[in-house]
């Protein structure tokens, strides 16, 4: 009877070192995924376009004569140029949502942003808000 409550103590401790093994791996894993998602942000972006809104539109630098230029800094500093004048300079952070895949952008003096997609030199962001738009950067 000893022999069988050890072997059951045992189980458990090896449950609850498995448990906090794997709880402890997947936040690590998720901070350094953090952290390369912002490397990879880090730099000066072009806009190509934006569609949706209420009417679905899309726009494009040709279409608006605007040439909108977003900027990430190592020190978390976003900065939006709309024709090469400073438009916005705030404070940003990403963090992930529980119940979402992409990244979130929250920023201090404007509306979230999700990014939809970073690849190589492509950045999609997504508006939080209904009726939104998706916004489509280019590296520079």
């Amino acid at each position: 009877m000893k022999g069988r409550r050890i072997e059951y103590n045992f189980e458990k401790v090896i449950l609850k070192i498995f448990v906090f093994s794997m709880i402890f791996f997947l936040v690590s894993c998720s901070k350094e995924s953090d952290e390369n998602q912002n490397k990879t942000l880090i730099g000066k972006w072009t806009w190509i376009q934006s569609s949706g809104g209420i009417a679905g539109q899309i726009y494009t630098p040709q279409s608006t004569g605007e040439m909108i230029t977003i900027e990430f800094c190592d020190d978390l500093t976003y900065r939006q140029y709309r024709n090469e004048i400073l438009n916005i300079e705030t404070k940003y952070e990403l963090k992930n949502i529980e119940g979402y895949n992409e990244m979130f952008i929250f920023y201090e003096s404007k509306p979230a942003s999700i990014i939809t997609s970073l690849e190589n030199d492509t950045l999609i962001l997504t508006d939080y808000m209904d009726d939104g738009y998706v916004n489509v950067y280019r590296k520079e």
